[in-house]
């Protein structure tokens, strides 16, 4: 039986994929890139972020390190800041892109292709996020997660993703 995550998994997928098919082919591969440059960004300048935000939104330990979980929240958050930043200026430039391609003869190929790259696209999303529920310290997401059968064929599947995710976020340089 399906549990809310299913259920809020699905609908992301179903929407998702109804708007995609709506921007097109060619929107939906420079959105797709705009996710690599973004992803990249964030991988890049994560280690460099992670210590200031970690300063910002973690209570002062009178000069002791940070522990693993204080590290890891720090972390994700300046991922993530980085990886909305980037896209942010990215999608300023994507409906430049999107006029060329709403001619008429280019249409109906545009909008096949843009549903097949969302669910890939949604596929890659939907990976990360479940890798993401089920390594971060909070209790209700792994339940989630745990309860949930399209996160467990996820987890089934990509294995190793988790202890990549986790090497990612806790960054190198301490």
């Amino acid at each position: 039986m399906m549990n809310m995550l299913d259920i809020f998994l699905v609908i992301y997928i179903f929407f998702s994929s109804i708007m995609s098919y709506k921007q097109g082919l060619f929107l939906q591969l420079y959105s797709l890139l705009s996710w690599f440059i973004a992803l990249w960004f964030a991988y890049m300048f994560n280690d460099d972020l992670a210590p200031d935000i970690g300063s910002l939104i973690l209570p002062e330990r009178n000069g002791l390190s940070l522990l693993a979980v204080d590290k890891l929240l720090s972390s994700i958050v300046a991922f993530f800041l980085i990886f909305l930043g980037m896209k942010f200026l990215l999608r300023l430039f994507g409906p430049i892109v999107g006029q060329v391609f709403k001619l008429p003869v280019l249409r109906q190929t545009n909008q096949i292709g843009g549903l097949l790259i969302a669910l890939i696209k949604n596929l890659i999303v939907l990976i990360l996020f479940v890798h993401i529920l089920h390594l971060f310290p909070w209790e209700t997401g792994q339940r989630a997660v745990e309860a949930s059968w399209i996160s467990q064929g996820i987890l089934k599947i990509t294995p190793d993703l988790t202890e990549g995710l986790k090497s990612l976020f806790l960054y190198k340089n301490n």
